[in-house]
């Protein structure tokens, strides 16, 4: 088992190395049977920024912690998640020298979300 989970982490690691400026292309690459076109699959897309000065904020980490299911945003602040199920989900946004921010969002089947997350400097 051990082997099976090395052998997933070196292709994760293999996909930073190839996609490490576009994190959408990045996420698509391990979310496999998608479409060529990574926004026809997206149904929540998240953007990330500064609170202070509005600034994109790329490597910012979206975790559906209920679900299990995280992203990293690239270098246009966003974090693309695809298939992620109808229903009301907990969300917590990320990124080292910022406080987390938590919130419950709402997904409606056949229907992008798009939230704005702003996150405050530590």
């Amino acid at each position: 088992m051990n082997a099976v989970w090395d052998y997933l982490r070196d292709i994760a690691e293999a996909a930073k190395s190839i996609y490490r400026d576009d994190y959408a292309k990045y996420n698509q690459y391990l979310l496999p049977g998608k479409s060529n076109n990574p926004e026809e699959n997206y149904n929540v897309l998240i953007t990330v920024k500064d609170a202070n000065t509005s600034a994109l904020l790329e490597g910012a980490k979206g975790d559906f912690t209920g679900l299990g299911v995280d992203a990293i945003s690239g270098s246009d602040g966003i974090i693309p998640f695809a298939d992620i199920p109808d229903g009301t989900h907990d969300l917590e946004v990320s990124l080292e020298g910022y406080v987390l921010q938590s919130t419950s969002v709402d997904v409606v089947e056949g229907e992008t979300l798009e939230i704005e997350i702003l996150l405050q400097p530590e």
